[in-house]
């Protein structure tokens, strides 16, 4: 048997209570390392990528990653606002909602809210006013009434009239153009627009086509011309000036037309400024005729054998002649005037209606 050493059994005998210097001092507990703490401090030495493939797919540093959801603080939620006061009106009573403009009307005789219409009821007012110009074209140029006008200026009168104040204006708001456009084949709509890239009837070449004051003094310069003695007669007397006479008056008084009384797409000017214009047709319309009705001898020496056959003098003739350009015309063209203020006033009361949008936040 051995002997015990002192060595040997100095610890357990210093814990048990013996003898010995170190028996008096407490020894302290033993620490256990925090495990958040321990894993930030591999986060931060470790630069290896498999630091801490336990818990995430490898990557150069992934302290924040791997610590434990109780060590992962939140952020503090910042200060809410409080819900917004809504505005109550003086007196309680909640405001009635402000009526909603009027559309404006895009053509003359259509009505206030055509523009909300669908696109069906517009292709049928157009096909309605190129028919209505079509039956217009037929009186004046296909029935009777074209062989009497070589024998009456009344009658002839009354032709003029049909052209250039009922079919123009019903060709402008049908959009004959558009109109036989959709309704022509491809490859006839193909050949137009190679004819006009080679006749250069682009935009920039047809500025003048959309003038209002340009077309005007081209219709009224028509009107002026073939109303004149001599060139009235030559037309009389040879068809193709009759013809051309005809296309003239139809073709200026379109064209006006559509600037005054179009479509809003073909170029048409203001209401106001339609209003002026029309006005001042109507003005030279009204010195013409009275020019006519007045006069104290025949211009046209071409009826002075003809109107006799019907039981009129050739000066009766033309102041009846004057009296009709006088008169129908005169109506419709402030009939159309009228309109077109109309249209105008409510659009300036529509504009005045919608709310401006206050400056205050």
């Amino acid at each position: 048997m051995r002997p015990c050493s002192s060595a040997s059994t100095s610890p357990r005998g210093a814990t048990d209570g013996g003898e010995g210097p170190a028996d008096n001092q407490p020894r302290p507990p033993p620490t256990i390392p925090d495990r958040s703490s321990a894993t930030a401090a591999i986060g931060r030495t470790s630069t290896s990528p498999g630091a801490c493939s336990r818990c995430c797919p490898p990557r150069p540093s992934c302290s924040s990653a791997c610590q434990p959801r109780s060590s992962r603080r939140a952020d503090p939620p910042g200060p809410q606002r409080p819900p917004a006061r809504t505005a109550r009106p003086l007196g309680g009573v909640e405001p009635r909602p402000r009526p909603r403009p009027r559309a404006r009307a895009s053509r003359v005789g259509l009505p206030a809210r055509a523009g909300r219409r669908p696109q069906a009821d517009i292709d049928t007012w157009r096909a309605r006013c190129f028919a209505g110009a079509l039956v217009a074209l037929g009186v004046a140029l296909v029935s009777p009434l074209d062989a009497l006008s070589s024998a009456l200026a009344s009658a002839h009168m009354v032709q003029h009239v049909l052209l250039v104040l009922v079919a123009a204006p019903l060709l402008a708001l049908s959009a004959s153009s558009v109109t036989l456009l959709r309704g022509s084949p491809l490859v006839v709509r193909q050949a137009g627009a190679r004819w006009r890239r080679r006749l250069r009837l682009t935009g920039p070449h047809l500025r003048a086509l959309r003038d209002p004051v340009t077309l005007w003094l081209a219709h009224v310069g028509a009107l002026w011309v073939w109303h004149a003695a001599v060139p009235y007669d030559a037309a009389l007397e040879h068809e193709p000036l009759h013809i051309l006479e005809h296309v003239s008056f139809l073709v200026t008084a379109v064209l006006f037309w559509r600037v005054a009384i179009g479509t809003r797409g073909a170029g048409r000017v203001s209401n106001g400024l339609g209003v002026l214009l029309v006005f001042a047709m109507a003005l030279h319309s009204t010195f013409l005729s009275a020019l006519l009705t007045f006069a104290p001898t025949p211009w046209y020496s071409a009826y002075a054998a003809t109107t006799r056959t019907w039981g009129l003098e050739p000066l009766t003739d033309q102041q009846l002649a004057g009296a009709i350009m006088w008169a129908p015309a005169g109506l419709l063209y402030a009939g159309t005037a009228l309109a077109l203020l109309v249209a105008w006033v409510r659009a300036t009361e529509d504009d005045a209606a919608v709310p401006v949008p206050s400056s205050r936040g």
